[in-house]
């Protein structure tokens, strides 16, 4: 059975990333995400939804991408490279399309298309890539949308393509120059290394909406702070131990001053209000534990 990864580039993609990654993993199990120098929770959520995570600790645009995503997949010997952004509006239902063309030797790269209708298909070469990918104002180029991120890459692809020169500071690469010399560089090595490029339709739109479990497990913007602080822990353990703890110190104040009430002996007051604040402390103790885990994100 052939490996398959799944590449997703990611820039400050917390409010679809988990989605993204989630419903990748209905298809294939090994996802990793290429966190561009994200601020958000990106990297996290991501981790959560079950994916690995390679990041940059500062933005360096898709070329730094690719190029740390290309290595890890050559360095796993992957045999089929897919990749896509982590903003969502990718169809992720036909990854395994795109793998099939890879794994039948349709071709070497598979391009996904917004542009193409359904049934239709365009397979470039050497001999006709001036006409194709050179200039943005060519025709075909707008026809079959060759910059489109949904791609995927066989074995042999990843050993002749080298991405080369230095790293940007990009940080959104969507739309920018970085994006799109990128994207035509690695289409322009991969047709000069006699490798087959096929573009085929994909119903893509850049701006789609989140999916509703992805808004289900990405609410960082809709909670406070101190919410959001415990995502990654465990408020059970946090407040319920010495919500616990308060209880017992309440009873065990309580026993003391009744003991000594029927004792004959005087009530203490101040042991009373004790056990009464011991009791509160447990009461509230126990119910923001309670809220804590629930208001947890669950991925």
């Amino acid at each position: 059975m052939e490996d398959v990864l799944v590449g997703i580039l990611a820039s400050d993609d917390e409010n679809t990333i988990a989605g993204v990654v989630m419903k990748v993993k209905d298809h294939y199990d090994d996802v990793v995400v290429i966190d561009n120098g994200s601020e958000d929770s990106t990297a996290r959520l991501a981790e959560r939804a079950g994916a690995q995570v390679l990041r940059h600790e500062k933005p360096k645009g898709k070329r730094e991408a690719l190029k740390k995503l290309f290595r890890y997949a050559r360095q796993k010997g992957t045999d089929v490279l897919v990749t896509l952004e982590g903003g969502g509006g990718y169809p992720e239902e036909e990854i395994p399309d795109l793998v099939s063309k890879i794994s039948g030797e349709a071709a070497d790269i598979v391009v996904g298309s917004r542009f193409l209708k359904s049934g239709s298909w365009v397979s470039l070469s050497e001999e006709n890539k001036s006409a194709e990918i050179d200039s943005t104002e060519s025709i075909k180029l707008s026809e079959v949308d060759v910059r489109s991120d949904l791609r995927a890459y066989s074995k042999r692809a990843l050993k002749k393509i080298e991405l080369e020169g230095e790293e940007s500071e990009v940080g959104d690469w969507s739309g920018s120059s970085d994006s799109g010399w990128t994207s035509d560089e690695i289409l322009e090595k991969g047709l000069e290394n006699g490798l087959d490029v096929l573009v085929v339709p994909a119903d893509i739109s850049h701006y789609g909406k989140p999916s509703q479990k992805t808004v289900k497990h990405s609410r960082k913007e809709e909670k406070g702070p101190f919410t959001t602080y415990f995502d990654d822990k465990n408020p059970l353990l946090i407040f319920g131990i010495p919500s616990i703890a308060a209880f017992v110190l309440g009873v065990v104040t309580g026993v003391i001053a009744t003991l000594r009430w029927y004792g004959n002996g005087p009530l203490s007051l101040e042991i009373v209000v004790l056990s009464f604040v011991f009791f509160v402390i447990g009461i509230v103790m126990g119910i923001l534990a309670l809220y804590l885990d629930k208001a947890k994100d669950p991925y």
